[in-house]
């Protein structure tokens, strides 16, 4: 009876054990959500300043004229293996419609072929007209675009400021320049984005 009584007690004492580890699991996925409802970032990180080194010339080879319907404009760099790239891009042709009359955007797609940058454009349901497939990257690197998910702004055929993206919102939130820089604004206030290595201005009296 005490074998008995002990295996019983000894099942029970796994069967919580297994409850408590899926209930912390779970605890853990709702913690992540949370974070991600209340989540109060600075903002797509400014990773290189136009006025921090040479302004690089778009590749002449392409008819980027076809793409870049206004400047200043914006790049966005994504890639088929990189996580957060997806969670873009599913938003991104959104995006582009709704900010049609303000703002081009124009997706740089990579692949390690044109096929499979292709495909990846096709999954994120990106407008053909509005997208530029860069096999094996070579657009990315003659840029010195290191970070993916990443946007630039574009003025006067050059690369300006570029930055990393995690969503559409910062996204967007980095768009806000590209449409401050056209009227001449050349800091926002309150912006949502952090300039990084810019020294802070003090406010005109």
């Amino acid at each position: 009876m005490n074998t008995a009584a002990f295996w019983v007690s000894y099942l029970l004492l796994w069967l919580l054990v297994g409850i408590l580890s899926l209930s912390f699991l779970e605890l853990l996925r709702q913690i992540g959500q949370l974070r991600l409802r209340l989540r109060v970032d600075s903002g797509p990180t400014l990773v290189r300043r136009a006025d921090s080194s040479a302004h690089r010339k778009l590749p002449a080879r392409i008819a980027w004229n076809d793409h870049l319907k206004t400047e200043p404009g914006v790049l966005v760099f994504l890639s088929p293996s990189c996580a957060t790239c997806k969670v873009v891009g599913r938003e991104l042709g959104g995006l582009m419609k709704r900010l049609a009359s303000d703002t081009s955007i124009v997706a740089i797609v990579e692949g390690r072929t044109k096929d499979e940058a292709r495909s990846f454009a096709n999954e994120m349901r990106l407008p053909e007209a509005a997208t530029i497939l860069d096999e094996g990257a070579t657009i990315t690197r003659e840029l010195e675009v290191q970070e993916r998910p990443a946007a630039a702004l574009v003025q006067d055929s050059e690369i300006g400021d570029v930055a990393t993206v995690r969503d559409v919102a910062e996204l967007e939130a980095f768009i806000r320049l590209a449409q401050a820089r056209r009227e001449g604004i050349d800091r926002l206030q309150g912006a949502e984005f952090v300039l990084a290595g810019q020294a802070e201005r003090g406010e005109a009296n």
